[in-house]
């Protein structure tokens, strides 16, 4: 078995041979591009003392921990004939186009942009669209959706949606983490590098808990906003959530050097 990293530009996905945490844990410890991660926090570590100076502030911390709650793991291993052979106006190699028709995994990471929770007190009720519901009599009205947004070179299009995995709260290999299997796509932008997927789940309890850490998300990403617009400029402070060669959950701290406006709105 192997493992390496594909970069493409600003692209950097992990691939393996067969998908198993023991390949993707040797990957980690042998990574020649970034030996022993040092920068990298595991999510569960993470506290105020791994703030900036200007910025030890406990509410960013909560807010960082919600932006965590909310990314998910992606794995995927279909690899579509559909893929472009280059990056738009370029001659640029497109991500994974000398693999494709290939079940290699890949793996990136994805984060929840909106959760919808469903009832049956709706104006308009809706039954729920996961797997179990889907092919029962009675599916469910008490159920929540999530709006999920990955990268294109990730989940190129709906053929490969169709074997995408969402692994939440990887946290840790001690504590459970929520696997999705269903997924649909709304839509895959090649240019934005940006895909659009939707999963759906009535399980209680996770019905209670996407929607706390999304109600959780909303009011830390308020009072940082709110606090901090000001010295958005000057300090530059960001941080990113992934999941490095597809192992569990870290968080990188730094500052942004250059900003580029998107074109879709």
């Amino acid at each position: 078995m192997s493992a390496n990293c594909h970069i493409h530009g600003i692209h950097e996905t992990e691939v393996v041979s067969e998908g198993g945490e023991g390949e993707l844990l040797s990957s980690f410890d042998n990574c020649f591009k970034n030996p022993g991660h040092q920068a990298f926090i595991p999510i569960n570590d993470l506290t105020v003392d791994h703030l900036p100076e200007n910025f030890k502030d406990n509410d960013i911390c909560e807010y960082m921990h919600s932006v965590a709650d909310l990314t998910a793991r992606v794995s995927v291993n279909t690899t579509s004939y559909d893929r472009p052979e280059f990056l738009a106006e370029t001659d640029i190699s497109y991500p994974f186009f000398e693999t494709r028709g290939s079940s290699v995994f890949r793996f990136g990471s994805a984060m929840v942009r909106r959760v919808t929770k469903h009832t049956d007190q709706d104006s308009y009720p809706e039954t729920c669209k996961c797997n179990m519901c889907l092919t029962s009599s009675t599916p469910s009205t008490e159920w929540v959706e999530l709006d999920v947004y990955t990268a294109t070179h990730v989940v190129f299009n709906s053929e490969e949606t169709q074997s995408v995995n969402l692994k939440f709260f990887f946290n840790d290999y001690k504590n459970p983490s929520v696997n999705f299997d269903r997924t649909d796509l709304v839509r895959a932008d090649v240019n934005e590098d940006l895909t659009w997927l939707k999963c759906y789940t009535c399980d209680k309890t996770l019905v209670e808990r996407l929607s706390s850490v999304w109600e959780r998300f909303l009011a830390s990403r308020t009072v940082v906003c709110d606090r901090y617009e000001s010295e958005r400029e000057t300090y530059k402070l960001t941080f990113i959530v992934s999941h490095p060669h597809g192992c569990s959950k870290m968080i990188t701290i730094g500052h942004w050097k250059e900003r580029f406006l998107s074109g879709t709105g």
